[in-house]
Formats: structure tokens, sequence, C-alpha cells
């Protein structure tokens, strides 16, 4: 547990220091996301995919039954 009594209490606010200077001197990306933002991110890529493989398929089989009709 990170109390004020815990031995780790203090590293947060070194971690943050360090990077707020990483970020500074342009080591580390101004915009820090974390793993959360990079899940969702990819979640909405694979949902664009998604969506696009059914546009996809509703249209192929659309031809088909216009061929189908055709013959």
């Amino acid at each position: 547990m990170n109390s004020p009594k815990s031995v780790a209490y203090g590293w947060a606010g070194e971690n943050e220091k360090r990077w707020k200077d990483q970020r500074a001197r342009g080591l580390r990306s101004p915009e820090h996301q974390d793993w959360k933002d990079k899940l969702a991110a990819a979640e909405e890529e694979m949902r664009a995919e998604i969506q696009a493989n059914a546009a996809k398929a509703r249209a192929a089989k659309e031809e088909q039954q216009q061929n189908n009709r055709s013959v």
C-alpha cells in the first residue's frame, strides 16, 4: 500500500519529476498513454475493421443474389 509510512510512498513524486523532465527534454512522449488508452485505441481499430469486413460481406452477398436473379 502506498501510504505516507510506506517505503515506496516518496517514489511516486520522484518518478513524476523524472517523467516531466524527460518530457521537457523531448525524451518522453508529451501525451502519456497508459495501457488503457492503448487498449481502447486497438479496440477501436478492430471495431472499424470488423465493420468494414461486414460491409464487404453484405456487398458480396447482394452481388451474388443479383447474379443469381439474372441467370
